[in-house]
């Protein structure tokens, strides 16, 4: 119905096989291997806002994508762990004192994240120029680590008794309590990862990746003194390279495009202006049948006589403002119409436009504009001569749809339009 420039539309030049659809196949599964900076934040720590016990350390993910916006990875870091500060502890004789120390050993972190694209679930979702994808993880995990905590001074390992600790032996978790130098089973903590990173194809087998994790623990165990009022953490940035697996031929899914029309999963989805254009529909019914020509006699009288002359009504909607891509559709009116001119040189063309009441403006000056937009397509284009066509710019004076059982949206539709009356 010359609908189309009411609705919303995607104007993005995608390829169909690009396109997410509901059955469509895609690659799923990648894996990558990424390289960073690793430090603990801990209470043995004497930094303040810049770290000074960075680690370069290696990570792994292998992710399967569930949907564009959606995938699951499941992810190893190791990390060496070290810090130092200076504390008031206890020696052997009871005296407290100011003494340094710092803690140092190695964790084993697995996880298992969602993974959110943001661009994926905007309006027009698909990734950014063709290129880029932006996302947020969450997830859950264990850590398995071993550490220990020594004596600055002379690198000697610290006793339970330097911080009042009821607990006999050696402050150490994954070593022997009484003998430090003799590992025993790692000490195993929940974890809380929270990532936010930008990704960035390359071409169907390879991606990359910068990633910043925090990974909140749920204790304070990891630097072996409890000082302090929250728990231990530590933070990790990467970069990743990304293997594709699948077909080279096919798109990973996570870079594909979920068009206009279509549900989170492909799927098409009833337009929620399908009900309202039904009934503008049965409303234009009412008054004029806009895309079959049909011929109408007019009487005009005289003293002597009466003549009837075939008139000719075809209509084209506008959206608010006059803004219009003119459609096949209303290409097809303006040609048919032009033809007709050709065929009779006797005959005569009035363009009546028309606005809303609601719409912002000047009305007059806006189904002006609409009448030039008709008017430069039939001369420029379709040759019809600018002397035989007339214009009367009919603001909102005339509504076409006045039913109240018509909702406001399709009255609206409905009086956004240009009618083009031709007389034979």
């Amino acid at each position: 119905m010359g609908l189309s420039a009411q609705r919303r539309t995607d104007d993005r030049v995608i390829e169909d096989e690009w396109r997410y659809i509901y059955g469509r196949k895609f690659n799923k599964w990648s894996l990558a291997a990424g390289y960073g900076i690793f430090w603990m934040s801990a209470d043995v720590n004497d930094y303040n806002m810049f770290p000074n016990n960075i680690k370069f350390t290696p990570s792994a993910i292998l992710s399967w994508q569930l949907h564009p916006a959606l995938a699951f990875d499941l992810k190893y870091l190791y990390g060496d762990m070290y810090g130092k500060a200076t504390y008031n502890l206890y020696n052997e004789e009871r005296i407290k004192k100011p003494v340094g120390v710092y803690f140092k050993g190695d964790l084993h972190d697995i996880s298992l994240n969602a993974s959110f694209f943001i661009n994926q679930i905007i309006p027009f979702p698909g990734p950014v120029k063709d290129r880029w994808n932006f996302f947020v993880k969450v997830g859950a995990g264990t850590s398995y680590f071993r550490s220990a905590l020594y004596y600055t001074e002379n690198d000697e390992f610290v006793g339970g008794y330097a911080v009042d600790s009821p607990t006999e032996g050696y402050l150490v978790n994954g070593w022997d309590k009484y003998n430090p130098t003799e590992k025993t089973a790692r000490r195993q903590e929940v974890v809380v990862p929270a990532t936010a990173g930008v990704m960035y194809r390359i071409n169907n087998f390879f991606d990359i990746s910068l990633e910043a994790n925090w990974h909140f623990t749920l204790s304070d165990h990891y630097d072996n003194l409890l000082y302090g009022a929250s728990n231990d953490a530590y933070p990790y940035v990467g970069i990743y390279l990304h293997y594709i697996f699948g077909k080279k031929d096919r798109r990973h899914l996570r870079w594909t495009y979920r068009g206009y029309g279509f549900d989170l999963f492909g799927r098409p989805k009833v337009d929620p202006l399908v009900d309202e254009v039904d009934l503008f529909e049965k409303d234009i019914a009412k008054f004029v049948d806009n895309r079959e020509p049909k011929i109408y006699v007019v009487e005009l009288t005289n003293t002597e006589y009466s003549v009837f002359q075939p008139v000719f009504i075809r209509t084209i909607f506008f959206p608010q403002g006059g803004n219009i891509r003119f459609s096949t559709e209303d290409i097809i009116l303006m040609a048919e119409t032009a033809v007709q001119m050709r065929a009779n040189p006797e005959a005569t063309m009035t363009i009546y436009s028309h606005v809303d009441d609601s719409d912002p403006g000047d009305h007059t000056k806006l189904t002006d504009d609409q009448c030039e937009k008709v008017i430069d397509f039939l001369v420029e284009e379709l040759a019809v001569d600018r002397t035989r066509i007339k214009t009367q710019s009919l603001g909102s004076s005339k509504p076409l749809v006045t039913g109240a059982e018509a909702a406001p949206e399709v009255r609206k539709m409905g009086n956004r339009r240009v009618d083009m009356v031709l007389t034979l």
